[in-house]
């Protein structure tokens, strides 16, 4: 059983390294080209996990407008057949549309930009919860965004007292407590970002590494959860190193260095528009969200844009489980080939030969709820280990 308060004190207060866990370790030389073609020995657990395929459930309410009344007569606002010439006859739909054909002549099949420009999406007018008729608009803002939002991936060479290993540590601990309170999956990703978004501005000391992390997570549960732990919940997770005090004047400066700039893309987000080129396969997007939080605790990743992640994730997901090769809808709705997320996928896997680098995580998703992934992953790194 996990117990955050006492891995505290053994892990964080004295940053001696990462505790054992008693796991098997699986092959780390296991690369996407060495993986030959063909049955996959082991299989996901066939429970459905308590997540849900739609994660959000607004439903988009139908805008209709009212009639207008002109005072204009018809005479005013018509025009006679004799005052009509030959290019009337052309819309500007019809217009745009010859432009486009023409431009297309010119990319290459099987390009981002060719596939982008000629794939004709499935847009479902009943799939209200992925508001089909702004989609396009919505992840056109979030991948500017998320760009906006990256941190410093060489931050660490500012900082005088920490290391990398020191943030795997404490991600490892953050993970656990954010599962003893049970929040949301985006906000575990928001507090990742809040802390290599501060520490690539402020250099900290190793006393106040904890304190860091903790109002990290105290910011992105005020931001993505409708139940927000007390601060004083906060204060037991620290084992008391820190009151209450200390965490909200921390959370002011955090809130203040960051700019009051929350808003963070996170990988869920791009997760489920690729998922649509699945039909929202369930054992895919699990396996999926698996890999995906692996990352966190490698520094290797902090240059690669979240949908880039997510996109790898998807797609070692669909290898893993033998759900075929990387189709011209997963392009499209990734917006990435799959020569474009190969490195990712590969560093995704180097993480994965390593168990104990995530100890956490492998603990939190080898749990039924989770379809077992991490067992899954393990014992399929040792079905195609070279």
């Amino acid at each position: 059983s996990l117990d955050p308060k006492r891995r505290n004190s053994a892990t964080l207060v004295g940053v001696s390294g990462i505790p054992s866990v008693p796991i098997h370790r699986t092959a780390s030389d296991v690369t996407l080209a060495s993986v030959e073609r063909g049955p996959v020995v082991p299989s996901l657990e066939g429970e459905t996990p308590v997540v849900q395929v739609f994660d959000e459930s607004r439903d988009v309410g139908a805008v209709s407008a009212k009639s207008m009344q002109w005072d204009h007569t018809l005479s005013e606002l018509s025009v006679s057949d004799s005052e009509r010439t030959d290019t009337d006859d052309f819309s500007v739909e019809s217009t745009v549309s010859l432009e486009q054909s023409l431009e297309r002549v010119h990319l290459e099949p099987g390009s981002l930009e060719y596939i982008m420009s000629t794939f004709e999406e499935d847009i479902d007018p009943y799939d209200t919860t992925m508001v089909p008729e702004y989609a396009s608009d919505i992840f056109r803002y979030m991948r500017r965004r998320e760009v906006q939002m990256l941190p410093r991936a060489d931050y660490m060479a500012d900082q005088k007292e920490l290391e990398w290993s020191m943030r795997g540590i404490l991600i490892d601990w953050l993970v656990q407590v954010h599962q003893r309170f049970r929040l949301l999956p985006e906000t575990l990703f928001l507090c990742i970002n809040y802390i290599d978004r501060f520490l690539s501005l402020k250099a900290v000391s190793l006393d106040k590494l904890q304190l860091v992390g903790t109002t990290a997570l105290l910011v992105a549960a005020k931001f993505e959860e409708i139940q927000v732990p007390s601060v004083t919940d906060f204060v037991y997770m620290v084992d008391y190193a820190y009151n209450v005090d200390e965490i909200l004047k921390a959370e002011r400066y955090m809130v203040s260095m960051l700019g009051f700039d929350l808003a963070f893309p996170g990988p869920l987000s791009f997760l489920r528009r690729i998922s649509k080129a699945d039909d929202y396969d369930i054992q895919t997007r699990t396996l999926a969200k698996y890999l995906i939080e692996v990352t966190i605790v490698d520094e290797r990743f902090l240059p690669f844009t979240i949908s880039k992640i997510a996109a790898a994730g998807h797609y070692l997901a669909r290898r893993m489980l033998a759900k075929g090769p990387w189709t011209d809808a997963h392009v499209y709705y990734s917006e990435y080939t799959e020569a474009m997320i190969l490195p990712v996928v590969d560093l995704i896997l180097d993480v994965l030969g390593r168990p104990k680098s995530h100890s956490s995580i492998f603990e939190k998703y080898s749990d039924r709820k989770f379809m077992k992934a991490s067992l899954f992953v393990q014992q399929w790194l040792t079905a195609h280990s070279a």
